[in-house]
């Protein structure tokens, strides 16, 4: 009987230790805070952060990701605009990318964002060089969201994992 009892203990002890690594690791739940993703996510709606997905692949144009804001480490959760390298323009309520310098600039299609969203700047024309390893992030609701028009480019080291919305 004893050797029953640790048996199972055993196990319970390496199921709960497996469940603490894919908690902290792999996936973890999170809650939306705040509206600045409205309408594709909702206050206190809950989701899944997928922390390893970047090991195996590179953050891409329109992934909602988990990320630290670099002036003040709070958490947030933003869509990727710009990718390393391209140049961002916002310009009469539209975002355009530039792939490279030379290039012309696209108008970026968000068929996420409802159609009367307009996205400003801080200027009439904002204009953001990305770096090797930058990242342009922008609120799904642009008009109250605090993002890399606020604080600039965030580094890749700054992106937690994907969110994965169910």
């Amino acid at each position: 009987m004893k050797e029953y009892y640790s048996k199972v203990f055993r196990a319970i002890f390496i199921i709960l230790i497996l469940l603490a690594i894919t908690r902290f690791f792999i996936i973890s739940p999170g809650k939306i805070s705040g509206n600045s993703m409205e309408p594709n996510y909702h206050e206190k709606q809950t989701v899944f952060i997928n922390k390893i997905i970047y090991l195996f692949k590179k953050p891409e144009r329109f992934d909602v990701v988990e990320m630290v804001e670099p002036r003040t480490n709070k958490i947030m959760i933003k869509r990727i605009i710009g990718l390393p390298g391209e140049t961002l323009t916002i310009k009469n309520g539209r975002v355009f990318i530039q792939a490279k310098q030379g290039s012309p600039l696209i108008p970026l299609s968000e068929s996420y964002l409802s159609q009367n969203i307009q996205t400003t700047g801080a200027d009439a024309e904002t204009v953001s060089v990305l770096g090797s390893d930058s990242y342009y992030m922008l609120g799904d609701k642009r008009e109250v969201s605090t993002d890399s028009r606020i604080y600039g480019p965030i580094n890749r080291k700054d992106i937690l994992g994907k969110i994965m919305k169910f």
